[in-house]
């Protein structure tokens, strides 16, 4: 007991002396009274009140306890607390055996916040006893809280398997400061338990290396006193990129024999392999290069004696043998011994001139060779002669046919029918036209300036009716009157040419003159053609290239006409300077005259062999002004720019151009960066339309699948007698892939395949290069038995590692009857509703009388003032190009005066069948435009 009342007297001096120095140091004792004192004793305060915090419904609690004092109470903001706001409790301390007085006093959320202060609120404890009066150090009090939003969620995060990551935290405001705790899928995170995990000073989660299980639902919560809150979740994924495995070893030479073969070895993307949206490996899977087998040597054997020759004047004949059974190959020893015997015919009964008439006499046999030899000569002389005049003599026929017919027919009418073409042009149903012709006087002018002498002009009523020149755009020939703009509704009134007819002489002079001037350089006549555009619009097609040209309503300047022309050229390997990975995906098309100007940017459409649904492309477009200029890059697809001068649409088969520049224009692609390319190609089997000889050469042809590159293929081949033994077949190739393989299989009983003739490949770069100029693999087979019919068999192609492609032709033997009616399937250029061209340098080209524009020139301005402006629903022109399937850039669409009118010129060269009208009359419903359907429903063109 007296150890814990000395503790206890320590206590009190230390409490004492720092009230001491706060009151000033002259009210208290230095020492603590005991019990005996007297009435002047100073309170001594064993528990002074601390700072708290007052929540919404729970106040907070002051306390105070002091013993020697008469009395205890509490001041807040310089007021003495009432009585009834205070409890006080007065025991005696069962340690020390001395009086305790205790108050406590309760303030709550309304005491606080009725008192406006900078201090805040602020209370202090009095005691006193007698005179003596002691207060305690002040106690803040504060109404705590805690904001419902954080400064900072984390947010979600795909990153690199391995790499460092910090998820941010901000809490929001609150006192006390609240703190941060972490959890992943709702288990809080231990950095202690997992040293991967760092939680900041700041509330920042860190995780040093990124794993795999790292991956999951975060959320950050922030708690004090008075609430807790929870941030948003936050989902971390980590993703592995793909990384190849090592190289397999390389496989054994493949060959059917010994000789020139290839070996493969592969790799897989999984070391690791992509997860989580990693990147896939770069680069090919696959790796070729070429190797050999060594042939064993064969040594030569001599084949069966032939028989003996007849006896000749020197009593004496012969027999031979070649080296032959079998020949010595790959270093193989050459056979032994003579490959000629002599032997006596006559058993020893040869008398040395014994018959004068079978003895030599060298005289008479050199006599007998000279007399052969000028008889040759002069044969040879003589067929050369007729051969000669044979040829003046069907020249001048022909040029006499050509001067008789006025409209100057292309040579293919000689070669049809006459029950369909006739003896004349009228036979074939055109319109006789020798009616109303005006004589126009020509000076006699130099034949530069392109006028001709005595020239009938005719009409220009009907003049896509008939085949004609068309002119030079340096010079022009008086038209028919005609105001574009009477028709209200914009039909179309291109005429197609204006052609003059002079006498024959002079005519094909000047057509050869216009035809150096005008014609592009570089482009096959029959692969061009000229059209005289006015504003209302037209469309011109190559139909057997597959290539169209829109030139929109507006284009041409009012009042006025332009001549135009649109021209294909399948170009030489090399000639679009292009890399060695990169290959070319359409034609190149062409328009112009570079001098023409327009209004409006025209639409090219062409075919081209990107397998969109396969692979990664990286596509882009190329051009020149001319055939001397150099290619450049325009655009590649994707980093367009609003400075870029043309649009490309990309439908599945079908590229769109929206030029705004005359020149040539091609599209060249190659792989993109997540995978290898694949490009269709067209696969095209030939064979000889004779098929009865001991040989049989079956050519094959892997060309771009597009319309164009087999018409040239087709030509060469029917110079050779050749035949398409099956229709072209599609065959998909894919970038850096192996060499295409040709196998002949089951080949018709009497035919056999020469050496590696049922086994051929056709190098990858052949083909991704474009190369056609030759066939891509000729396979050739022998006859061996003369009782066998004609040569039939199956190939099959594919590339290497891609068996599911594989495809196979069959060859048969060729009927010749059904054969001689395929080729002559060349009649009268007269088909359809298609005009050819009869002048030296548009004659292999058509136009084609398409229906007018689907959409009249009243609909599109109705459409125009309705979707043209923007609105709140978003439902106008940018709705229009989405839903058309035309916004991969519509910053393009945005730059132009009126962005809906683009987008219809699009769609009017898009859509080319009829059923175009309807869908976009579906469109218009799905946008919720019905003004705009209102529009279209009641002006419709009548063939919806």
């Amino acid at each position: 007991k007296m150890l814990a009342e000395s503790l206890f007297i320590v206590l009190l001096a230390a409490k004492v002396f720092s009230q001491n120095e706060e009151l000033g140091g002259d009210l208290l004792p230095y020492f603590i009274p005991t019990e005996e004192v007297d009435s002047t004793t100073v309170p001594v305060f064993l528990e002074e009140p601390s700072d708290t915090f007052v929540l919404r419904n729970k106040p907070g609690t002051l306390r105070c306890s002091a013993i020697y004092a008469d009395g205890i109470y509490f001041v807040c903001n310089k007021q003495r607390m009432k009585d009834k706001q205070v409890i006080q409790t007065n025991v005696t301390d069962p340690e020390i055996g001395v009086y305790r007085l205790t108050s406590t006093l309760e303030v709550t959320r309304y005491d606080v916040e009725s008192f406006f202060s900078e201090s805040g609120y602020r209370c202090e404890c009095y005691a006193w006893s007698g005179a003596r009066k002691v207060k305690t150090k002040r106690a803040k009090v504060v109404v705590a809280y805690l904001r419902k939003h954080f400064l900072e969620h984390p947010y979600s995060q795909n990153v690199e398997f391995g790499k460092q990551v910090e998820m941010r935290c901000l809490p929001p405001e609150g006192v006390p400061h609240p703190t941060v705790k972490w959890y992943k899928n709702q288990v809080q995170i231990n950095p202690y338990e997992d040293p991967n995990f760092i939680i900041t000073s700041e509330g920042n989660l860190l995780i040093v290396q990124a794993r795999l299980m790292d991956g999951g639902n975060y959320t950050c919560s922030s708690e004090n006193i008075a609430n807790k809150r929870i941030s948003d979740t936050a989902v971390l994924s980590v993703h592995v990129d793909g990384q190849w495995s090592v190289w397999s070893s390389w496989s054994p030479c493949k060959s059917t024999k010994c000789g020139k073969g290839y070996q493969v070895r592969y790799r897989t993307c999984s070391n690791p392999a992509p997860l989580n949206g990693g990147v896939v490996c770069p680069d090919s899977n696959v790796q070729t290069v070429d190797c050999t087998i060594p042939c064993p040597a064969i040594n030569g054997g001599w084949s069966k004696w032939s028989v003996w020759s007849t006896c000749g004047p020197d009593c004496r004949y012969t027999r031979k043998r070649s080296c032959t059974n079998p020949k010595p190959e790959y270093g193989g020893d050459f056979c032994v011994g003579s490959y000629i015997e002599t032997a006596n015919c006559t058993e020893g009964y040869c008398r040395e001139n014994s018959n004068p008439e079978l003895s030599y006499d060298t005289a008479a046999t050199e006599t007998a060779v000279k007399s052969d030899l000028a008889l040759y000569i002069g044969l040879g002389v003589a067929v050369v002669v007729f051969a000669v005049v044979f040829i003046l003599l069907l020249n001048s026929l022909r040029q006499k046919d050509r001067d008789q017919s006025i409209y100057g027919l292309p040579q293919v009418l000689d070669e049809c029918d006459r029950p369909y073409c006739g003896n004349s042009s009228k036979s074939i149903g055109l319109p006789d036209i020798t009616k109303n012709v005006m004589e126009l006087p020509c000076n006699n002018m130099p034949l530069e300036d392109y006028t001709f002498h005595q020239c009938k002009v005719w009409p220009t009523d009907h003049h896509y009716e008939v085949p004609h020149m068309s002119l030079s755009p340096s010079y022009s020939v008086p038209l028919k009157p005609q105001d574009p703009d009477t028709d209200a509704d914009g039909s179309d009134s291109t005429e197609y040419s204006s052609a003059s007819l002079c006498p024959q002489g002079e005519q094909d002079l000047a057509r050869q003159s216009a035809a150096s001037s005008i014609t592009p350089p570089g482009v096959d006549s029959k692969r061009v053609a000229w059209i005289i555009v006015s504003r209302t619009g037209s469309h011109v097609t190559l139909p057997e290239s597959g290539v169209f040209m829109t030139i929109p309503e507006g284009a041409v300047k009012r009042r006025h006409k332009e001549e135009m022309f649109l021209s294909v050229q399948h170009p030489r390997p090399g000639s679009a300077s292009l890399k060695l990975t990169q290959t070319l995906l359409t034609p190149v098309v062409g328009y112009g005259p570079p001098t023409v100007t327009l209004a409006k940017p025209v639409v090219l459409s062409c075919g081209h062999c990107a397998d969109l649904s396969l692979g990664d492309w990286r596509i882009s477009v190329c051009y020149r002004d001319n055939e001397q200029s150099p290619w450049t890059t325009v655009v590649t697809l994707g980093l367009e720019t609003i400075n870029t001068p043309l649009y490309v649409q990309l439908d599945p088969g079908m590229a769109h151009l929206v030029c705004e520049q005359p020149g040539q224009y091609c599209l060249v692609g190659e792989s993109g960066e997540r995978g290898p390319a694949t490009k269709n190609m067209k696969l095209a089997v030939f064979r000889s339309s004779a098929s009865s000889g001991p040989k049989e050469v079956i050519r094959v042809y892997c060309v771009d699948d597009t319309r164009d590159p087999l018409e040239p293929i087709k030509a060469r081949e029917a110079k050779m007698n050749g035949i398409m033994v099956d229709k072209p077949k599609s065959i998909s190739v894919t970038d850096g892939g192996p060499n295409l393989i040709v196998v002949a299989k089951e080949i018709s009983p009497g035919w056999v395949a020469k050496t590696t003739a049922d086994y051929q490949e056709i190098p990858f770069k052949r083909l991704w290069a474009n190369q056609t100029d030759s066939p891509h693999c000729i396979l050739v087979f022998r006859r061996v038995s003369d009782s066998s019919g004609g040569l039939s068999c199956k190939l099959e192609v594919y590339q290497e590692g891609f068996l599911d492609r594989k495809l196979q032709v069959s060859v048969d033997h060729p009927d010749n009857r059904q054969h001689q009616g395929h080729m002559s399937d060349t009649s009268c250029f007269v088909k359809g509703s298609t005009i050819t061209f009869s002048s030296g340098y548009s004659s292999g080209a058509t136009v084609d009388k398409l229906p007018p524009f689907k959409l009249t020139r009243k609909v599109r301005q109705g459409l125009i003032q309705l979707l043209d402006p923007p609105n709140m629903q978003g439902n106008d022109w940018r709705m229009l190009a989405q839903y058309s399937k035309v916004d991969r850039y519509i910053n393009y669409f945005a730059t132009k005066p009126s962005p809906t009118d683009q987008i219809l010129d699009l769609w009017e060269a898009r859509h080319r069948d009829l059923v175009g009208v309807g869908d976009l009359m579906n469109i218009l419903r799905q946008m919720g435009r019905l003004d705009a359907l209102k529009i279209l429903e009641k002006h419709k063109p009548p063939w919806i």
